[in-house]
């Protein structure tokens, strides 16, 4: 009896290992930047991107899934060793302005809400004063008295009209609203004005309210400038000195905004065991918000470092890589020594060149791609 042929064994060369992306289920796999959400790219140019394992270390995307790759050189720059402080965001003292009530009045109107932002001179409350109604005619008759006698400069008249201006002055008066009085005598309301620039941080009246004279009606703070105030412990005191550099990050903002340490606090916090130290930092887009919590930057040296985004680095297990660009739409992975990193940066030892492009995103999902491809093998 015949044995049945067996079909020969043909040796298949080992081919490279190809993964493509559908709008269904590859897009899960590997973003790299090109999801249709963001992107609003066509289902199909989703289906066509494509990633090639080339071997165990390198990656060829194609043309659609480049497309998508935020990449970024690796540059010799400054990069500071600084100390990290927690801390909060205040109003400096000295940048506050109490706007009170100069005359005993009603509150018949208030023009701001807290948080707008004000000019000096910009009208904030009406106040209704029986005080300001007496002052303004006085002063009015006292005007007209004059001009109608021909009195001349420096009478007695004119100096009882000069009396009566200043008493309005006191009151809050400008100028301008002294020059205005006689056209607006049918406005019976003292209108209280903004003293200085600056954002108001508390409305203290109401419509209605009975205000003496002294009462605060609106806080302002000019935000020009802040206070950053972080918590220093004992071993780190010794780092710490008047007028050094600091450095906060601010939501939003590209560039750290920097100021300088100008209180170091005699005492210490019994109960946390740290030493409050305190900068003034310079916040001319407002970035920084009253009792906003921050991460402070207090600069010990500067020094010269290969620094990447903190994005482009990627840390598995006890390997630590970034991908570099090794020609067209063809990525290494290539592991690099981190000397230290901070906030967006990475300062980066060994393992790249000033120059080398890198990815800054997506870094795991290729580096799943990799490993797919090289258990496959």
């Amino acid at each position: 009896m015949k044995k049945p042929l067996k079909a020969p064994v043909i040796a298949r060369p080992k081919r490279r290992h190809a993964i493509v992306w559908s709008a269904v289920a590859g897009a899960a796999l590997l973003v790299i930047g090109l999801r249709a959400a963001e992107t609003k790219a066509p289902a199909a140019a989703a289906e066509q991107a494509a990633v090639t394992v080339l071997d165990k270390m390198t990656l060829q995307l194609s043309d659609e899934a480049a497309g998508g790759l935020t990449t970024a050189k690796a540059v010799t720059t400054g990069f500071p060793e600084t100390l990290g402080l927690m801390g909060a965001i205040s109003v400096v003292e000295n940048r506050v302005t109490v706007v009170p009530a100069r005359v005993a009045g009603r509150v018949d109107t208030v023009l701001k809400v807290t948080g707008e932002a004000v000019k000096a001179g910009d009208p904030l409350v009406l106040l209704y004063s029986p005080d300001y109604l007496a002052a303004r005619e006085e002063y009015l008759q006292g005007v007209q008295d004059a001009a109608a006698k021909g009195q001349p400069a420096g009478s007695d008249l004119e100096g009882f009209a000069e009396l009566a201006r200043q008493k309005l002055v006191t009151m809050g008066l400008s100028p301008a609203d002294i020059v205005n009085l006689a056209s607006t005598v049918g406005e019976n309301h003292l209108v209280v004005r903004a003293l200085k620039d600056g954002v108001i941080t508390s409305v203290n009246t109401v419509v209605g309210n009975m205000q003496n004279q002294g009462d605060t009606l609106i806080t302002t703070s000019n935000l020009d400038q802040v206070w950053f105030s972080g918590d220093l412990y004992t071993e780190d005191l010794p780092k710490a000195h008047m007028g050094q550099k600091v450095l906060i990050n601010a939501e939003g903002m590209d560039t750290p905004l920097s100021g300088s340490l100008s209180f170091i606090s005699p005492v210490m916090d019994a109960s946390a065991r740290t030493i409050k130290v305190r900068a003034i930092i310079d916040n001319p887009a407002h970035a920084l918000r009253a009792a906003m919590f921050v991460q402070g930057h207090l600069v010990l040296n500067q020094q010269q470092a290969l620094v990447v985004p903190a994005g482009a680095v990627l840390s598995v297990n006890d390997k630590t890589f970034c991908f570099r660009a090794v020609g067209k739409n063809r990525f290494e992975e290539v592991p690099v020594t981190v000397s230290r990193q901070q906030d967006n940066l990475a300062g980066i030892s060994a393992g790249l060149l000033p120059g080398d492009e890198v990815i800054t995103k997506d870094c795991a999902s290729l580096d799943r791609v990799l490993d797919e491809g090289r258990a496959n093998d």
